[in-house]
């Protein structure tokens, strides 16, 4: 392509009869934003058009003609051959005559600047304009203003930012959805006016915009004013509008029953569709920080409930959260101090460890490979504080300074639970499920002993955590357990025994006569399962929380049970010297809790279609007599068909960790 003449480059940009810039010739036929750039605009560019952009307008005052072509002004390199090959119709067709249009002749610059800057801009062509230089196009401002016209009103934010009672997604630096929603409010409040001005609306959403692309300085000490005001007020982005939206979106999954005249699935999937157009807008303004590090961990774990933990959505969003965290290098962290009392390290420690453990449990839960492996971390868990400290805690200026109140392996001292406390918990028992993972995705390699080694080795790290983590019999039979606790804990042991149960579970392929322990931890989870619903009255709402722990946790045990209960009803005696009424009678609890739960929360397709196989299965072992030495099923009861009669396969449908078949 010819190189544009010096005189055309230097050329004044044409304007529209409102005082916009006009833009090039294939911008303005399919109406996109057009950022003016010679020889080629960059959207056309982008489309592979070999010719230079034209950038045209024409006069009121000369008739139009093919000797007149002076008349049309057009920033293309003179003597281009491309023109020369163009058609007269479509070169005609690009110019349009307006009755009160300027002459633009580019001979005589001086009379067109004067002309353009005589016509006063309205509020309009001035967005437009900055929309241009910022590189947003139509379909993206759009995006952003139906964004920005779904942010709630502050009394639907009292109740969408209820908060729960623990919240195990806390990976970061605790922050008000309500201070800064009112903040974004009081600054712009003509955009949120009721008889709301869409000009209003587009420039906050401008201005967003033109924040996000200026990068964050990373030497400002965490929660201080001046880190604060950086991304408040006017300087508000698009991670943070992000973050809001998935802070409403995890609050409606977790308060599911003080929300539902809200219809909490068509906010969530509302607010999710809204994180991930965040997300974009982050990544066109090429931002890379932690605001949105900890937006794209949020937004993994609603896809995760959206499109659960198999689907390739959150693979990809996950996948993105651990790119940034490892190019951010929180992956590899310098510990010079163990006891590192700043709050900026603290919380990157938090980030990371919930990136962690959250890979850990989409892998566990879908089969699948997982990015992160500990032999290429080496960042050291966050310190047992609370949030409290933390936000008051500045970096020691003292030769001696306070105390935190953590031992010497970072865990608090005063038998408090926090968050942290949780997420340590969890991370350490995250490691064994990255073991599991190796052996029971490695088809190759597949020994006994190390299975072996690996069930002492989760035994054993259950029991050195702080025994206020660990749930005793006690716990259930309390009269009045603090419920942050006793959830605590029930949780801390759920994911103790899903590793018991994985590794008992690669142990029966290569011994499938040995099943007593895996039936023994297979009653236990279910046992911890239905005590969120036996204890419901200190655990009043979570409810939120019940079907995550059902379908996650209890119903691939309630598998392995009622293939137990199938095998020994068709093969005569037990196969397990767990007597087959201990089996029956957790299953039905099951059953129970997942009814009730379904008639007080809207609840999953594979939670009903679980309570209805397990309800089928215990009419079944109940119902129908064993088949007799002939092999033809007798049923004393009713003449039912051998149709509906289900057989241990048929629950591979509803097993979570199928994949290890």
């Amino acid at each position: 392509m010819d190189q544009p003449h010096e005189s055309t480059l230097n050329a004044p940009f044409p304007r529209t009869k409102n005082g916009r810039l006009a833009a090039c010739e294939p911008c303005q036929k399919r109406k996109y934003a057009c950022d003016r750039s010679l020889p080629a605009c960059l959207r056309c560019q982008r489309s592979r058009v070999k010719r230079p952009c034209r950038y045209l307008a024409a006069s009121p005052q000369h008739p139009q003609s093919s000797d007149n072509s002076s008349n049309a002004h057009s920033m293309c390199p003179p003597n281009d051959p491309t023109l020369d090959s163009l058609p007269p119709s479509s070169i005609f067709e690009a110019v349009e005559l307006t009755s009160n249009g300027p002459t633009l002749n580019p001979l005589n610059e001086s009379n067109v600047l004067s002309h353009y800057e005589s016509v006063p801009p309205n509020p309009s062509s001035l967005a437009d304009e900055r929309s241009s230089l910022l590189g947003v196009d139509i379909d993206d401002l759009q995006t952003a203003l139906d964004a920005l016209s779904c942010l709630p009103s502050l009394e639907a934010e009292q109740i969408l930012g209820k908060a729960h009672v623990i919240n195990m997604f806390n990976g970061w630096l605790p922050f008000s959805t309500t201070q800064i929603l009112t903040e974004l409010r009081r600054t712009y409040p003509s955009a949120f006016r009721q008889d709301q001005q869409r000009e209003h609306l587009k420039e906050l959403a401008l201005t967003i915009f033109s924040n996000t692309a200026e990068a964050l300085s990373n030497d400002q000490d965490y929660l201080s004013e001046d880190w604060y005001t950086s991304f408040s007020g006017t300087r508000i982005r698009w991670e943070i509008i992000g973050l809001l939206f998935s802070s409403w979106a995890i609050f409606s999954v977790h308060n599911r029953v003080h929300i539902s005249q809200y219809r909490p699935r068509v906010l969530v999937a509302k607010f999710f569709d809204i994180m991930k157009s965040c997300i974009r807008f982050c990544h066109l303004a090429k931002a890379s920080n932690l605001f949105l590090l900890y937006l794209l961990y949020r937004t993994s774990i609603v896809s995760s409930i959206v499109d659960g933990p198999d689907n390739a959505n959150f693979w990809k969003l996950h996948s993105d959260t651990v790119s940034l965290a490892c190019s951010l290098r929180l992956h590899a962290m310098p510990d010079s101090s163990l006891q590192d009392r700043h709050s900026k390290k603290q919380s990157e420690r938090r980030l990371f460890t919930a990136i962690y453990v959250l890979d850990k449990s989409g892998a566990i839960f879908s089969g699948k490979i997982p990015l992160l492996t500990s032999q290429y971390c080496s960042t050291a868990l966050p310190l047992d504080i609370c949030d409290t400290i933390l936000l008051h805690k500045k970096p020691a200026q003292t030769a001696n300074p306070p105390s935190l109140e953590v031992d010497n392996y970072g865990w608090n001292t005063g038998g408090e639970i926090y968050s942290t406390t949780t997420l340590r918990a969890r991370s350490l028992i995250a490691h064994l499920k990255e073991e599991i993972l190796i052996i029971a995705l490695n088809n190759k390699r597949k020994i006994l002993p190390d299975l072996i080694k690996l069930k002492l080795k989760q035994v054993y790290t259950y029991s050195q955590l702080p025994s206020w983590l660990q749930l005793s019999d006690g716990d259930e039979k309390s009269k009045s357990p603090v419920p942050r606790v006793l959830y605590t804990k029930l949780f801390i042991r759920l994911e103790h025994l899903q590793n018991l149960y994985l590794i008992e579970r690669l142990s029966h392929h290569m011994q499938p006569e040995a099943t007593q322990n895996l039936t023994n931890i297979c009653l236990d989870i279910i046992s911890v399962t239905v005590a969120f619903w036996t204890r419901n009255d200190c655990l009043v709402g979570m409810e939120g929380d019940y079907e995550w722990f059902i379908t996650g946790y209890a119903v691939p045990a309630a598998v392995t049970l009622c293939k137990t209960l199938l095998l020994a009803h068709d093969d005569g005696p037990s196969i397990s010297s767990t007597p087959t009424s201990a089996i029956i009678q957790q299953l039905s609890l099951l059953n129970a809790f997942t009814e009730w739960l379904m008639l007080r929360v809207p609840c999953t397709d594979r939670c009903s279609k679980a309570s209805s196989l397990i309800m089928r299965i215990l009419d079944q072992v109940l119902n129908i007599s064993p088949r007799t030495a002939a092999g033809i099923v007798q049923d004393t009861t009713s003449r039912r068909s051998t149709s509906h009669i289900i057989h241990p396969h048929d629950l591979n449908e509803i097993d979570t960790f199928n994949w290890l078949e």
